[in-house]
């Protein structure tokens, strides 16, 4: 390890500092939410130590023993874990885009909704490890160990892009931003060909723009109309409304919590974050089959464990299907419980 000249301070503010702490004893230490960007730690020693929702872009890594370690919702944008010992670790929904994996072994490791985006993992170990949903494109896999791995949604192929022209890019753009572009665009389009039809028949040139005119206010109606439809028609019908402003961002943040108190069985805790996730947006999937699992496995409340599971495959066994993991999972819990 690099020698100590700074008297006092604690290890947490050395790190910040980016002192080179080459073989670092971090063993069981709480860093999570801290922010570590450009942290040194080859070498480091870090059994369970806590890293759930910390800043750790361009950490350095290499070679560390980080067995059990958790990672949760961490973001290591082109961190460095290049030969680290990693089994078992915990990388729900972290981001590793760009990070260098090479050598390292991932062996029993969850990385469940991981972003693993451009990552190096030539000769990397993933064999057993968890890697449903998680994202592999442009991944380098050269004599990659997937031996055993759940790989349930996982995304591996990219398409391959076609090419666009100048006013083809800025259209896709104007798209994405504004709903329903496109039906503004052809009644615009249609009123510019009933207006021509009527000058050319009657000789009245205005009627062109003017058609044109009300053709975007009629498409900009039907626009709205169907915005309006499928973003509030689903919570009239279920009795249900989504919390204003509940971002995919903030939805894994709080994810990313409630199944670190998951992992660590502290059941009342967990159940509470979840149904405080679906407080904000009842329709999320996960949390509704996380708290089965806590009722069935953890709190043994069996008959609300039973109502649990019955309602995920009422509610999502015909839009998502019966191969679908979840409800396979939730059948699995169902017959678990004596329930045919």
């Amino acid at each position: 390890m690099a020698e100590n000249g700074s008297g006092d301070r604690s290890l947490l503010e050395r790190i910040r500092a980016r002192e080179d702490l080459t073989g670092a004893d971090l063993t069981n230490l709480d860093l999570s939410e801290q922010e570590l960007v450009g942290a040194r730690l080859a070498r480091c020693q870090g059994h369970k130590t806590n890293f759930m929702k910390a800043k750790l872009r361009y950490a350095d890594f290499h070679d560390a023993a980080l067995r059990e370690a958790y990672f949760i919702g961490a973001n290591l944008l082109e961190a460095n874990f290049e030969n680290a010992d990693l089994r078992g670790a915990d990388f729900y929904l972290a981001d590793l885009t760009k990070a260098k994996l090479k050598g390292a072994n991932f062996e029993g490791a969850n990385l469940e909704g991981a972003n693993l985006q451009g990552a190096d993992l030539t000769r990397t170990n993933l064999r057993t490890a968890n890697l449903n949903k998680a994202n592999l494109l442009d991944a380098i896999t050269f004599e990659t160990e997937f031996r055993g791995a759940s790989m349930l949604d996982t995304k591996t192929l990219r398409e391959t892009p076609k090419r666009k022209s100048a006013f083809g890019s800025q259209l896709t753009s104007a798209l994405e931003l504004v709903p329903n572009l496109y039906i503004i665009i052809i009644a615009a389009l249609w009123g510019a060909f009933f207006g021509a039809l009527i000058t050319a028949v009657y000789g009245k040139w205005w009627m062109v723009p003017a058609s044109m005119l009300m053709g975007v206010v009629i498409g900009a109606g039907v626009s709205y109309l169907i915005e309006l439809i499928s973003t509030k028609a689903p919570d009239a019908l279920y009795g249900r409304k989504r919390e204003e402003g509940y971002s995919e961002v903030l939805y894994r943040g709080d994810l990313a919590h409630a199944i670190f108190l998951y992992r660590h069985e502290r059941w009342p805790e967990a159940l509470e974050a979840y149904l405080e996730i679906l407080g904000k947006d009842p329709d999320k999937l996960e949390p509704q089959f996380r708290i089965a699992r806590i009722y069935h496995q953890g709190l043994r409340d069996l008959e609300k464990a039973r109502e649990a599971y019955q309602q995920i495959i009422d509610r999502y066994a015909k839009l998502l299907g019966e191969g679908h993991m979840y409800i396979l999972e939730s059948r699995r819990g169902l017959k678990e419980l004596g329930v045919k």
